[in-house]
């Protein structure tokens, strides 16, 4: 390092601790400056006073009672999921993918699903689901009619 060097860092290590003293000295931050305590929320408008009448309070529960249920429930059956009509099982996903296009076109929510039976493939065509199983009954007699097949109704799975 040299020696020019040396005396500028000298010269700025004097002048930063002249200046970390006498700085201090000349202002004085020990003096406490009062804090306004006045609240500026206002004060709480006078509300007027409501008597309330007895028979529109709450009343307890004293009676062995219970309360009248607000919905009617039914219990769950077995198959409270749904149903399902198998209109066909096919061994062809060709010819399954044929009947579904059809039944499609007609209007009916028809889908394939791939099974195993006895260790070989099938794939049958389901129209559904249907959540009543009398309106599942009423369109299995329908498309048994329509089509000439004998469907299967089935609980959705």
């Amino acid at each position: 390092m040299s020696y020019e060097l040396r005396r500028r860092l000298v010269g700025i290590l004097v002048l930063t601790a002249l200046g970390l003293v006498v700085i201090p000295l000349l202002f004085d931050f020990s003096r406490a400056v009062p804090l306004d305590q006045r609240s500026q929320i206002p004060t709480a408008p006078a509300a007027p006073t409501v008597l309330i009448e007895a028979d529109l309070r709450p009343q307890l529960l004293d009676q062995a009672t219970a309360p009248a249920p607000i919905f009617e429930t039914t219990e769950p059956t077995a198959n409270a999921r749904g149903y399902v009509i198998q209109f066909g099982s096919y061994p062809d996903p060709e010819t399954a993918e044929t009947k579904r296009a059809g039944l499609f076109a007609d209007g009916y929510k028809v889908y394939l699903r791939r099974v195993a039976v006895d260790g070989e493939f099938t794939h049958r065509v389901l129209v559904g689901p249907l959540l009543d199983k009398a309106e599942a009954q009423a369109l299995e007699r329908q498309l048994n009619s329509q089509y000439g097949v004998t469907s299967l109704l089935r609980a959705l799975q």
